[in-house]
C-alpha cells in the first residue's frame, strides 16, 4: 500500500513539474453522425484532449468540433492518404476533429486532429496539423 501512494505522490508530481496543455475548459461539440455513436465519437474527443494536454505545454484547448458533413467529404481522401502500407487493409475507420486553441501568446490558433481506427484496436491520434 505504501508503495502505490508513494507511486500515485511522484505522478502528481511529474504532472506538476512537466507543465501540460490547459484542457479543463475545452468545450467538445459534436454534430449527431451517420456513421459513429455518440461514445464512439466522445472516445475519440477524449484521445485528442489527452494528446493536446501532453504535447502543447502553456497552451489552452478551447473546442474540439466533429461536422459529420465535413468528415464525411473528407473521409475517403483520409483513407487513402493516412493508408499504412504495414497495415494494409487493417484500417477499420477514419475521423477528422477540428481544433481550436490559445497558444503561449494568447494568439488563437485551428487545426485538424485526424484519427484512425485499425481492425482490433482502438482509436490513434494519426495526425494534427493546419
Amino acid at each position: 500500500m505504501k508503495k502505490l501512494i508513494a507511486f500515485i505522490f511522484a505522478v502528481i508530481i511529474m504532472i506538476t513539474i512537466c507543465g501540460c496543455g490547459n484542457v479543463t475548459k475545452a468545450n467538445i461539440m459534436l454534430t449527431p453522425s451517420q456513421r459513429y455513436s455518440e461514445k464512439e465519437l466522445t472516445t475519440a474527443a477524449n484521445i485528442t484532449k489527452t494528446y493536446f494536454m501532453m504535447n502543447y505545454d502553456g497552451c489552452t484547448l478551447n473546442y474540439i468540433s466533429y461536422n459529420d458533413d465535413a468528415n464525411e467529404k473528407e473521409r475517403e481522401n483520409n483513407l487513402f492518404r493516412y493508408l499504412d502500407p504495414d497495415r494494409a487493409g487493417s484500417i477499420k475507420d477514419i475521423v477528422q476533429f477540428d481544433v481550436s486553441y490559445t497558444d503561449k501568446d494568447s494568439t488563437e490558433k485551428k487545426e485538424d486532429y485526424i484519427l484512425v481506427r485499425y481492425e482490433n484496436s482502438g482509436w490513434e491520434n494519426l495526425d494534427h496539423g493546419v
